[in-house]
């Protein structure tokens, strides 16, 4: 760890339980293992960072009045731009342009907004088999169509996503996109995979063919623990590489970059960014919406401009990188040695919140054993069935690494050990070599 994230990470150990609302179901003395928050001992690092820069701002800035007035339909130009410097930095990508860049109250809103303007109700939105749960639910309450796709160790299964896709009528695209498809591809959530290089290449290729928009939840991206840039580009630049040789005549996006503050600052600012090709922008911006509430999130998004000019968000980046790599890597170890050989498969993420576990005995229903678990031994996890549309990964769990401290963490993997031998012990879970 660095010295400026040493300084910025607490060494105060501070239960999240203290500060719990309806969004998180935990109990008084549980270490819970199934959310993507960061902690309270994170949180309140972070607190003086918008402090300064909120006092930067309104009392620097003499014209800092118009953040309280209604905001730039994409963004205020200022904010929009720090912002396409910033990424420029860390996806090391000198080719992130403002003009493809708009505000967001967040990557939900974000989502929600691709369904409702660039969907038609009816519409098919293949999903990976498992996904992120809460996305599937905004998709489906947008009365949209799931079709789960068989997933690898490196994301997605390319030849699954074009047998699906063959199966659907392809749309003119004067009439819109024939599909949506929606992907976490780095350090995905639930299982921290990451889609390789040739597959975002095929990926991509297969939306233009098949007239697909790609809706990238790439909240994760800037949360590797190894490197100052995401591991693999975002398949936005993929599909912006191929429009920037395409006639102007023809130019059409087939990928949004949908990403948010809420993972590498605070989920409370509920601030994100779409970057996408401008005829996707256009669509996004032209609506009712926005034309009667200007940009969203004006003013929030200035103070995290001045975060982004003073340097203050590189320093909460590393030291959350810093923080949250070091839970990962203390709990995967701790899991090697406390679980006995035989009884489950795990593969350590390089970045992001999650990590995936298998039960070899694919017997094991995760669902029960998450109320035995509760009850008896004060932890909790997400069961794989919860991200899966088919309903195989009953015998899987979701491990997050952000809602309490490390030592807390470690104390959840130590009640997790006793529930597992208890379990091996009266036979609802058998160690398979």
């Amino acid at each position: 760890m660095t010295s400026a994230a040493s300084d910025f990470v607490s060494t105060a150990s501070s239960s999240a339980a203290t500060a719990q609302n309806i969004l998180f179901d935990v109990r008084p003395g549980e270490v819970s293992f199934s959310f993507g928050a960061p902690d309270e001992s994170l949180l309140r690092q972070i607190v003086p960072v918008l402090k300064q820069a909120t006092i930067e701002r309104l009392e620097a800035d003499p014209d800092a009045y118009t953040l309280l007035q209604y905001g730039p339909i994409a963004g205020d130009a200022v904010f929009i731009n720090q912002l396409a410097a910033f990424l420029r930095l860390h996806y090391n990508d000198p080719h992130v342009d403002a003009t493809h860049l708009m505000a967001t109250a967040g990557a939900s809103q974000g989502l929600s907004f691709a369904c409702t303007h660039l969907m038609k109700p009816g519409d098919p939105v293949l999903i990976e088999d498992p996904t992120y749960f809460l996305a599937e639910q905004l998709i489906l309450e947008h009365h949209l169509k799931t079709v789960g796709v068989r997933t690898d160790d490196d994301g997605i299964n390319v030849e699954d996503l074009e047998k699906q896709l063959k199966a659907i009528p392809i749309k003119n695209p004067s009439e819109g996109y024939s599909a949506m498809l929606y992907l976490v591809p780095t350090f995905s959530n639930p299982r921290g995979t990451t889609i390789s290089h040739e597959k975002r290449q095929r990926i991509v290729a297969l939306a233009h063919q098949y007239n697909v928009i790609v809706v990238c939840d790439d909240v994760y991206e800037l949360l590797c623990y190894k490197g100052a840039q995401p591991p693999v580009p975002r398949l936005f630049s993929y599909d912006a590489a191929i429009l920037r040789d395409t006639p102007a005549a023809s130019k059409r996006g087939h990928v949004i970059s949908n990403a948010s503050f809420s993972k590498i600052f605070g989920p409370g600012v509920r601030l994100g960014w779409i970057e996408a090709w401008v005829d996707i922008q256009e669509k996004l911006t032209n609506t009712g919406f926005m034309a009667s509430g200007g940009g969203v999130q004006h003013c929030m998004s200035g103070l995290m401009g001045t975060a982004i000019q003073n340097g203050s968000l590189d320093r909460v980046i590393a030291a959350l990188q810093a923080a949250y790599g070091a839970r990962m890597a203390a709990v995967c170890a701790k899991l090697r040695q406390a679980i006995p050989a035989g009884v489950v498969n795990l593969i350590e993420p390089q970045g992001g919140l999650f990590m995936w576990v298998e039960f070899r005995d694919t017997a094991v229903d995760t669902e029960a054993l998450l109320a035995r678990a509760r009850r008896e031994f004060a932890v909790g996890f997400q069961p794989g069935n919860r991200f899966s549309q088919s309903k195989t990964f009953g015998h899987c769990m979701r491990l997050g690494i952000a809602f309490h401290p490390e030592a807390e963490l470690l104390s959840g993997v130590d009640r997790l050990a006793r529930l597992i031998h208890a379990s091996i012990a009266d036979g609802s879970i058998r160690v398979v070599p």
